[in-house]
């Protein structure tokens, strides 16, 4: 039992860590020079409410944010069920504080979209 339990906590952390990692390279690759920000990550999630029309949304609405590149550069593939959720808490220069959403294939191999909350 106790190693059954060590398995499914090492599985679970083995994933938020790629998560995270995918997400702070995602940023990298994507955020203006000039913004430089700290992260703090909540836990993964996962949700099949978000459809494709809405990662074309989100797509849309991200291509206007000004702390990022224009265009976003997004991995092509299909839209996954479920999508993984990363909530990231963002500070800048210790005074600007937000929260962004990324939304994950379920392989937590690219980011498919994501919003400012």
């Amino acid at each position: 039992m106790l190693i059954c339990l060590f398995v499914v906590l090492t599985a679970v952390s083995c994933q938020q860590w790629k998560a995270e990692r995918l997400v702070s390279s995602f940023l990298k690759e994507n955020l203006k020079e000039e913004y430089d920000f700290s992260k703090k990550y909540n836990d993964l999630d996962s949700t099949f409410n978000i459809t494709d029309s809405v990662v074309n949304v989100m797509r849309k609405m991200a291509g206007k944010n000004e702390k990022f590149k224009n265009p976003i550069q997004y991995e092509e593939g299909p839209t996954t069920r479920p999508l993984m959720i990363e909530r990231v808490k963002m500070k800048e220069n210790d005074t600007t504080t937000f929260t962004m959403t990324f939304y994950l294939d379920k392989e937590l191999k690219r980011v498919v979209a994501f919003k400012e909350n």
